[in-house]
């Protein structure tokens, strides 16, 4: 990923991941990297219990990872590119999106399923280089990672097709192992058929 940033001479990267096996794990990214001008970070949803959140963001912060909250998230992206920060950054993009945050439907384990978009459409606007995690489960306690690139130039692709693409990689990966799935998302909660129906009431 840091070489493709170089040689494409691009200030960001963002990795899709899904709540499989241990998500957990990409907040130890920075462990891993010899190369100093290049910084990480995830995207979270904040706990509504404050004294856990605090918990939460002390073990995701523990290896100078940045926690960036999801309503934030293209303000503070814009921020660091106006720095010129060059960063690597995890999305996990694998939940129940609400009803206002419904933009695209992607094919599913053979259903029509809501899924955030926010990835592909923050990576278009600043021109980031875009993988996917996949992960496998060699044994208990162990998990491991291979980043996989879908594409250095997002801008050239058609709308929701870098979701459609990472939505299919995921489907694999649970299809193999799906007991490390976190399933209880109940990801095909919110319909197509009442979305369209919702959209139809909101423009009468």
């Amino acid at each position: 990923m840091i070489k493709d940033m170089d040689d494409n001479d691009k200030n960001f990267c963002f990795v899709y991941l899904g709540h499989y096996g241990n998500w957990e794990w990409i907040a130890s990214l920075p462990m891993w990297s010899t190369n100093e001008k290049v910084r990480f970070g995830q995207i979270y949803h904040p706990l509504r219990n404050k004294a856990m959140d605090q918990l939460f963001l002390q073990v995701r912060g523990r290896f100078h990872g940045e926690s960036i909250p999801m309503k934030t998230t293209l303000r503070r992206i814009i921020e660091l590119k106006r720095e010129r920060q060059k960063m690597i950054i995890g999305f996990i993009s694998d939940q129940l999106p609400k009803w206002n945050s419904i933009h695209h439907f992607s094919p599913f384990f053979g259903q029509e399923t809501a899924v955030f978009t926010g990835t592909e459409q923050i990576g278009k606007q600043i021109d980031a280089i875009i993988y996917y995690g996949e992960v496998t489960h060699p044994k208990r306690g162990y998990y491991h990672c291979e980043f996989k690139r879908i594409t250095i130039t997002p801008q050239s692709m058609p709308d929701f097709q870098i979701t459609d693409i990472y939505m299919k990689h995921l489907e694999k990966m649970i299809q193999e192992t799906p007991d490390i799935w976190l399933w209880s998302h109940d990801r095909w909660k919110r319909t197509k058929e009442e979305w369209v129906q919702r959209q139809k009431e909101e423009t009468k």
